[in-house]
């Protein structure tokens, strides 16, 4: 089973690569993605290592970014797809969002400094693109922690400091909309 999966998401990181449509306008994108997910979940490092790849590769993806009036664009010949691109990303990690953030809290607290790069990795990503899903998911994986593996105070202490540094990004923005304006 391990060998498929491995096999699987190494086809998800070329599929996403050199034929982005194959993937993002299948109907097989959402069970695709569920696959990533259950492969975070296994004890072999390089599948892990691989899997948190693709979903940097699909979170991170150049048509989350991608405006049709950027006249400094240099997207591919799929810039016509971007914004179908876009839709389906921002569909599944909403509606996986929970379980993608609980996976990576996980990945962080059990598992070897081997992955904590790439899951921090794909934490900044999500912070940016994904902070509404980041913000109200975060929270509740956390408050889920076993109070044996981090104590109440620190689960305190960290969801106290990430609401302040919410609210300072929210700020931020609001002072850069009303420059812009």
């Amino acid at each position: 089973m391990t060998l498929v999966l491995d096999d699987y998401v190494h086809l998800l990181n070329d599929l996403i690569e050199y034929s982005p449509h194959t993937i993002f306008l299948s109907p097989a994108f959402p069970p695709a993605f569920q696959a990533l997910l259950s492969s975070l979940t296994l004890l072999a490092p390089a599948i892990v290592l691989s899997s948190l790849d693709v979903i940097r590769s699909i979170i991170g993806h150049e048509c989350l970014i991608y405006s049709p009036s950027d006249p400094t664009s240099t997207i591919s010949s799929d810039a016509h797809l971007y914004t179908t691109f876009a839709a389906s990303i921002r569909s599944i990690v909403n509606m996986n969002g929970a379980a993608l953030i609980g996976l990576l809290v996980d990945e962080l607290i059990s598992n070897s400094d081997d992955t904590a790069t790439n899951v921090l990795t794909v934490f900044r990503i999500m912070a940016v693109s994904f902070s509404g899903v980041l913000s109200s998911e975060l929270p509740v994986v956390i408050r889920r922690i076993p109070s044996k593996t981090i104590s109440d105070l620190e689960k305190t202490e960290f969801l106290t400091m990430f609401a302040k540094l919410v609210i300072t990004l929210l700020l931020r923005s609001f002072a850069l909309l009303t420059t812009c304006v």
